[in-house]
Formats: structure tokens, sequence, C-alpha cells
């Protein structure tokens, strides 16, 4: 289970993003994008891939999740590094 909770991490960090605090409008429109995608599209997305790796064997599960946390790490990375590019140009 180790890759699948770092692949939920990994899309966790680019989807959502880090936890807000605030009563603006922004905020509460972060909110809900965090609740639709931890509500909504996560759970839809793990039963697809349930139902898609039920004909293979379990270990093919845990390659394509440790692929899948590979590739989401990679872009999350890149992300977190075009972010911090951003925040220098604007100082």
């Amino acid at each position: 289970m180790a890759y699948e909770e770092q692949f939920l991490n990994a899309l966790k960090s680019i989807f959502i993003g880090a936890k807000v605090e605030g009563d603006s409008g922004y905020i509460n429109l972060m909110k809900i994008k965090a609740n639709y995608f931890e509500k909504g599209v996560f759970p839809a997305l793990m039963k697809d891939i349930d139902a898609a790796c039920k004909p293979f064997e379990k270990g093919f599960r845990e390659e394509l999740f440790d692929k899948l946390h590979d590739f989401f790490s990679i872009i999350s990375a890149k992300a977190e590094a075009f972010t911090q590019d951003l925040r220098k140009t604007e100082n």
C-alpha cells in the first residue's frame, strides 16, 4: 500500500496543494476544490483503478502505483520549482 499512498499524496500535492485557512472568497473556492478532489475525483479514480487491475495479479497493481507515483512526483517537483521561480520574479 505504500506506493498507493505515495501516489495519492503526489496527486494531492498537484491538485489540492497546501491546506488553506481564512475567510475570503478565494479561500472558500480553494476549500471547495479540495473537497471536490478528496470526496469526488480521488475515490472515483481509485474505483476505476481497482476495476482495471482486477484481471491482473497483485504485483501489477503495486508496480502501476510505483510508476504513477514516479510520474506525478516529477510533475509535482516541476510545478513547485515553477511556483518558486514565479515568487522570485514577483519580489
